[in-house]
């Protein structure tokens, strides 16, 4: 069972977790492109050992060199996997009395502190797979602020809904203000 390890008791990640859907989600967005050539390769490794279509057949010296290409190619889907499961392990959100603090990343860790006073907008969104998957987004837009992309990404409607109260509460702007 995967979790955010460093969330724990009392902070706002734990309170409103990343949903686990998020790692399938990443990981087709990120190896997409690898995903659908393992599938043809599968699909042509199979047509060409059944001989279903005898055009197939001059595929068939090449067949060993599918075979090591589809060995390849999983492998790649699995460091994609292995990679989304340590970037959602890492990632932590929590809220201070100096700000939202936001920390993703595995190799290369990113955290970001924005005052709540810098605040101008929170939004939830959804692209399509997130539609797909039941996640949502949470955006928040900052005035003057170094990083203009700040969001949580991989959270439910409840747990979207929630946050962007709760910080609109903190920076004393209502539901409405921030439309």
């Amino acid at each position: 069972m995967i979790k955010q390890i460093y969330c724990t008791q009392g902070t706002l990640c734990f309170a409103y977790p990343l949903e686990k859907r998020k790692v399938i989600k990443k990981t087709l967005v990120k190896g997409g492109g690898i995903i659908f050539i393992f599938l043809i390769f599968l699909i042509l490794l199979v047509a060409i050992n059944l001989q279903v279509f005898p055009f197939l057949n001059f595929f068939s010296p090449f067949s060993d060199i599918l075979i090591y290409a589809e060995v390849f190619l999983l492998l790649l889907i699995l460091v994609s996997l292995f990679s989304e499961i340590l970037y959602f392990r890492n990632y932590f959100y929590d809220l201070k009395e100096n700000g939202l603090i936001v920390r993703k990343g595995v190799v290369s860790k990113h955290e970001v502190t924005v005052p709540l006073d810098k605040i101008q907008d929170i939004y939830v969104d959804q692209d399509f797979l997130d539609r797909i998957f039941g996640l949502y987004d949470l955006h928040i837009a900052t005035a003057g602020f170094g990083s203009s992309d700040i969001h949580i990404d991989g959270i439910n409607y409840m747990s979207s809904e929630a946050l962007r109260e709760l910080l609109l509460g903190k920076t004393g702007k209502t539901k409405r203000e921030s439309k």
